[in-house]
């Protein structure tokens, strides 16, 4: 048996790991694969609640993911495992479409450096398996020599996360692990920032500052306060300062447009108070002075003021915008378009243009860039209906690999591609496991077609008006369904046009 998550994938970022933590960064990679645009999100709640004194339980990493992932339509799975069923769990977790976190100690990592040195706790998100090898696919950055913080995807043998995760129950008390599932419900992304907006709003402290407490508790025991013990208070206000880095940088990034002027320097000048009011408090505090805490932090805190009040105007922005937003702006999403591979014409046509500089394969991983149709979810996937669209390669189509066509989503990340091969075929292929059907045809252009009646999707073309049904699957719990352009071998330049898109349920209504 072999399960593997293609929807669950490295986000890359550039954080160090004293900036996002092996407890940080999994988990967003995790929420990421379950709902787009959450990526950075997580960081921001997450770093949040550990920069400020909230109303909020937020000490431990559960308590943390508890309080974020509802408001990104995300649900944390705590499942109680042991040694003798710890496979078994993820196995079952794996196999519903949810990838899966589990704790251990790098003491027992042998190709760590913390290998049999030091015990250090570390969290692994597992997004598949291979029963027959006994290895589990992850993302991480243990096995790498530099750039740690730089994740990859891996593999893990069954045995070794076994001796990880007892190190970990026996070290730090590890006796469950976490999965990670998602509602149906889409938002846009200006939901979901003002949805961060307003938490921040009401979940922040009358007195949130964290660096003014422990400068106050600290001064109290500044005559008996050690070498090493005022190293630590420096470490841990300097810590709180990389936790506002990550909030502001991420927040001021997805705010880009909609925030005051004035505030554009805001973040740089927040931060350089800070640690001017950290270095002179640590330094009197070694030359055992007096210290006004409340005066020390005065610039600083004008400067959170100034950000704070910033962001709370581009809340205001963002609600005007979002009442503003016409209903054809929402009703795509992208995936994999970063290298702007994908085209959105004004008149329902979709062009694909690959400039010959890289590959975007699907596969064993999953690059190829992809449009989902928002109103093809939730209930009206649960209707009969037909969608088509007419396909055209533009330009040279033969002897290029690539699959061009629709896709479909199941609920556990499993991906059908119906379409066009290379110029010389039509193909049903199951992502990552087999090919299900094969038609030989060698044209430039086709219509493309899904048909589902009840719980069966057919798939067909139409050439010279006549339609031909090639294959159909039963039972399958689709998700979404979009089209999608996946290319391999050699980097080719491939221009690949969709025209006519029009999806109709059986009582004739229309659903694109």
């Amino acid at each position: 048996m072999r399960q593997l998550l293609l929807h669950i994938k490295n986000v890359k970022d550039s954080y160090p790991l004293d900036y996002v933590t092996c407890f940080e960064k999994p988990v967003a990679i995790a929420a990421e694969g379950m709902k787009r645009d959450s990526f950075f999100l997580v960081y921001m709640y997450l770093k949040f609640m550990r920069a400020y004194h909230t109303n909020l339980a937020s000490e431990q990493h559960i308590d943390r993911w508890s309080n974020t992932f509802p408001h990104l339509g995300l649900k944390v799975n705590v499942i109680p495992v042991n040694a003798a069923n710890l496979i078994d769990n993820i196995v079952k977790e794996l196999d519903e479409g949810r990838p899966v976190l589990v704790g251990g100690d790098l003491n027992q990592l042998y190709y760590s450096y913390h290998y049999e040195e030091s015990h250090w706790p570390h969290l692994f998100l597992i997004r598949g398996y291979e029963d027959k090898k006994k290895v589990l696919h992850i993302i991480d950055g243990c096995q790498k020599k530099t750039d740690e913080h730089l994740y990859e995807e891996f593999v893990m043998e069954y045995e070794t996360l076994h001796k990880v995760f007892q190190a970990g129950a026996e070290s730090y008390g590890y006796d469950v692990i976490y999965s990670i599932e998602a509602d149906p419900k889409q938002y846009s992304i200006k939901e979901k920032l003002i949805q961060f907006i307003d938490f921040m709003d009401q979940y922040r402290t009358d007195q949130p500052f964290k660096e003014l407490d422990i400068m106050k508790k600290n001064v109290a025991n500044s005559a008996s306060l050690a070498k090493g013990d005022l190293d630590k208070v420096n470490f841990e206000l300097m810590k709180i300062t990389k936790h506002k880095k990550v909030l502001y940088s991420e927040l001021f990034r997805m705010l880009e447009g909609t925030l005051p002027d004035e505030a554009r320097n805001g973040l740089d000048q927040l931060l350089a108070a800070w640690k001017l009011a950290i270095s002179k408090f640590v330094l009197a505090c070694h030359r055992k002075k007096e210290i006004d805490c409340a005066e020390l932090v005065q610039l600083p805190l004008q400067y959170e003021q100034m950000v704070y009040d910033a962001v709370l105007t581009a809340r205001s922005v963002l609600e005007r915008e979002q009442e503003r937003v016409e209903p054809s702006q929402t009703e795509w999403m992208t995936e994999n378009n970063e290298d702007g591979i994908l085209h959105i014409l004004h008149n329902r046509s979709f062009h694909f243009h690959f400039r010959g500089d890289k590959t975007y394969n699907s596969w064993i991983t999953d690059d190829s860039p992809k449009l989902f149709f928002k109103s093809l979810q939730n209930n009206n996937l649960a209707k009969d209906f037909t969608i088509q669209v007419e396909l055209e390669v533009v330009g040279k189509s033969r002897d290029l690999s690539y699959h061009a066509g629709f896709v479909l989503r199941t609920k556990t990340g499993d991906m059908y591609f119906w379409g066009m091969n290379c110029g010389e075929s039509l193909m049903l292929s199951h992502i990552g496991n087999t090919n299900i059907a094969v038609e030989v045809l060698e044209h430039d252009s086709v219509g493309l077609l899904i048909e589902k009646e009840h719980d069966c999707y057919h798939f067909s073309y139409r050439q010279e008006g006549k339609v031909n049904r090639i294959s159909a699957l039963n039972n399958l719990d689709v998700a979404e369904i979009g089209l999608v352009c996946k290319t391999w071998d050699e980097a080719n330049e491939l221009s690949v046009h969709f025209t006519g898109l029009t999806a109709t349920s059986s009582l004739n209504e229309t659903l694109i």
